[in-house]
């Protein structure tokens, strides 16, 4: 017989160190996009309250560990990370579960044709399952940076 996985109490979970901290010496966040007073990654970053997927990121070092991983919430979050890195100058990088097969992936990170990623995305498997701060357990799928690039660098 097959469990069903309980929904977590909270979404809000923070971003271990162990992830965030080469992330943040290799590119130097000025924003995080998605946080709490509590886990905030960043001096600067916006709260739920604040909904950070509706703020302009505009030339800003985005650090994103979107909260929820429900397919819509991906697809609207990652979504938001191309728009601010092609056509507002943001370099973001965000954390997200590994999920290959919902519409998000396809549309933003992965191109099927060329069987690659998009040529705007950078693709790091996280090794290991994450822990996140505040998580009783290890995250329960595999985990990915991507890395959005303001239009025109390398």
């Amino acid at each position: 017989m097959t469990r069903a996985l309980k929904p977590p109490a909270t979404v809000e979970y923070g971003t271990p160190a162990r992830v965030f901290d080469p992330l943040n010496a290799e590119f130097g966040f000025t924003l995080d996009a998605a946080a709490t007073p509590e886990n905030a990654k960043c001096a600067r970053f916006f709260t739920a309250a604040e909904d950070g997927a509706a703020q302009p990121w505009t030339n800003e070092v985005v650090w994103l560990n979107p909260p929820g991983y429900g397919m819509d919430a991906l697809y609207r979050w990652v979504g938001k990370a191309v728009l601010e890195s092609r056509r507002r100058g943001a370099l973001v990088v965000v954390l997200v579960p590994a999920r290959v097969e919902q519409p998000w992936w396809r549309a933003w990170v992965w191109n099927a044709h060329r069987n690659r990623p998009r040529r705007w995305c950078e693709v790091r498997w996280v090794p290991g399952r994450v822990k996140f701060v505040g998580a009783r357990w290890n995250a329960p799928f595999a985990c990915v940076v991507l890395v959005f690039r303001p239009r025109g660098t390398a």
